[in-house]
């Protein structure tokens, strides 16, 4: 019994990361605590892939599916979640396909991405989707709705967004979930939007918390 747990411990761990990404894509994890749990989870994680890689299964397979999934990382903690599951799977498979050896090739720079976001990005540790709002064209509106202004990247163009914001949990910076769905519009509804309900900065709201 105990041998079958293990045997499809990293699918079971693969699905847990596919559900919380993807599947509960609108629902977002931060904070120290957050973070404290995901790096030990990481440890463990690959503490159990190197002693019992003789028992799990479907390394190679699981190894090609992150190597296409790891794009659905909400945040750093995620993302390195991922590139640490390449990483093990490529090293422990005793056969490695050219599509492994491909995947080999991408948790290296994957690996050296998260070096960097580590060392140069204040974000590191948001949700990559609202990582790059603008501060002073973000907005808290009435019936939990917000505004606002991002980049993708250094080349893109803006992006104005509107959608639900709900703090389900905020204690601090020690942990906070939220639910934040939103959608492009154009700069028109956008500015219509805040010039028709009632809209403050973010900033504005925090600091009369």
């Amino acid at each position: 019994m105990k041998k079958k747990i293990f045997n499809y411990y990293a699918v079971i761990m693969t699905m847990f990361y596919f559900m919380y990404n993807v599947g509960l894509r609108y629902f977002n994890i931060s904070g120290l605590f957050y973070r404290i749990i995901v790096y030990l989870l990481i440890v463990v994680n690959a503490i159990i892939l190197i002693i019992f890689r003789k028992d799990i299964k479907y390394k190679d397979l699981l190894c090609t599916l992150y190597c296409f999934i790891w794009v659905f990382s909400k945040n750093l903690p995620q993302l390195f979640f991922a590139v640490s599951n390449i990483i093990i799977f490529f090293f422990t498979s005793p056969f490695k396909s050219k599509i492994l050896k491909g995947c080999g090739g991408i948790a290296i720079s994957l690996l050296l991405y998260v070096i960097f976001m580590f060392s140069y990005d204040e974000n590191i540790n948001e949700d990559f989707s609202r990582s790059n709002i603008h501060s002073n064209k973000h907005y808290y509106c009435e019936n939990n709705y917000e505004a606002y202004v991002l980049t993708a990247s250094a080349i893109d163009s803006y992006h104005f967004c509107i959608g639900i914001y709900r703090d389900i949990l905020n204690i601090d910076d020690l942990i906070q979930i939220s639910y934040n769905k939103a959608s492009d519009v154009s700069y028109e509804e956008y500015d219509n939007f805040l010039n028709t309900h009632k809209c403050k900065l973010v900033g504005e709201v925090d600091e009369s918390k």
